[in-house]
């Protein structure tokens, strides 16, 4: 096995998946190491907020960082005409989320309820009418 190199840390699985999509490009296999429970996180959760090392085979390392620098780097800027920092929400996106948040914990509080409730009363009305056919 070749010796392997750190490369980058990615912030989640789709940052790491588009840097491995450019390294794989250009023929450079990427080893996925995930930072301390994350790899659990992924499995239980589906995400990781923990980071993902990215390793290349030590002799691609200078050609894995060459193509790295040659990606274009965000540019946002705020509403006032100052550079933003690289992640900063967008306070209508940011909103958004939180109404899409209230009405996924809404929905989960109506479900938690009502399915059992819709249950029960099936199972109810099945028992009386079987009750009745009896009689």
């Amino acid at each position: 096995m070749e010796e392997q190199a750190f490369l980058i840390t990615a912030a989640n699985d789709n940052e790491a998946g588009v840097i491995e999509s450019l390294m794989n490009g250009y023929g450079i296999l990427v080893r996925r190491k995930y930072r301390g429970a994350g790899g659990y996180l992924r499995l239980y959760m589906g995400m990781t907020v923990m980071g993902i090392d990215l390793f290349v085979p030590a002799n691609q390392l200078e050609k894995a960082r060459e193509l790295l620098n040659a990606l274009p780097q965000p540019d946002f800027e705020s509403d006032n005409g100052e550079q933003a920092e690289y992640g900063d929400p967008d306070p209508e996106m940011a909103a958004a989320g939180r109404r899409h948040a209230l009405y996924r914990r809404l929905l989960a509080w109506i479900l938690l309820i009502a399915i059992p409730g819709l249950l029960w009363t099936a199972v109810a009305r099945a028992i009386n009418i079987i009750r009745h056919l009896i009689q």
